[in-house]
């Protein structure tokens, strides 16, 4: 669209252009075709600037990134919300989701931008490429807090409670996702004082019956699910860490 809008108008100056031309756009336009592009339409004549006008705005692809980031010398260590980038949210079949898990990490998210077609905009993470280690919380680090982001736990836990399925919207694609049985349990002790080893003593105390393992099986089972959602982070150990410090 902003490659269609230059070449009938400057991006500079193309408001009443741009705004003409969408409401020209063939319904098989991927554009109009996607549900997840809505700044145009809810933030007025600003948004549409911003999402199209914008003249030193350009989009990249996953693979456009790696090449920039790789440039500067460094390293992604991960797109943000990290399930809207993987394969396996999208795909059924069993022969396609072992190729796809054979990708490396970038063509796997390079695959999942490709699948979806609804990711308007990139978030994502990045280190030294020196720096081989770093760049992500080890949910492994019982010293760390997990947190909800933008997501009331305790909601949730309640609501798994009655259902292990959760569906959540990935701008305009539904995904379902089964967490662990006891999921409730982890997530009604994530209350953003509590440190992921505080949580392992609470369950075990709560069921003798669970062993260290089970308890961290459970743990990690969940996380792997409500982390890449963007639903749960981890934060230094303390007070409850500030969004700056979550990854």
């Amino acid at each position: 669209m902003q490659r269609a809008i230059g070449r009938l108008a400057g991006l500079d100056s193309g408001l009443d252009v741009a705004r003409a031309l969408l409401d020209e756009l063939p319904p098989t336009n991927w554009f109009a075709r996607n549900p997840g592009l809505t700044d145009h339409l809810e933030g007025g004549e600003a948004g549409l600037a911003d999402l199209l006008l914008h003249a030193r705005d350009r989009a990249y692809t996953v693979s456009e990134i790696a090449q920039l980031v790789a440039r500067a010398d460094l390293r992604i260590t991960g797109f943000v919300p990290a399930a809207g980038y993987d394969p396996l949210v999208y795909l059924r079949d069993d022969d396609l989701r072992a190729r796809a898990a054979a990708l490396d990490e970038l063509e796997r998210a390079a695959l999942g931008e490709e699948l979806a077609g609804n990711l308007k905009t990139h978030v994502f993470y990045v280190v030294k490429r020196s720096n081989t280690k770093g760049g992500r919380a080890d949910p492994a680090d019982r010293t760390l807090t997990p947190v909800g982001r933008d997501t009331d736990l305790q909601q949730l836990a309640r609501g798994l409670a009655k259902s292990s399925r959760l569906k959540v919207d990935l701008d305009g694609i539904e995904g379902r996702f089964d967490l662990p049985a006891g999921a409730e349990r982890v997530l009604r002790l994530m209350d953003g004082a509590r440190s992921t080893g505080e949580i392992f003593e609470a369950l075990r105390a709560a069921n003798a019956r669970l062993s260290e393992r089970a308890v961290e099986t459970l743990f990690e089972r969940s996380y792997d699910i409500l982390h890449p959602l963007n639903l749960v982070l981890l934060g230094g150990a303390g007070a409850p860490p500030r969004t700056s410090g979550l990854s």
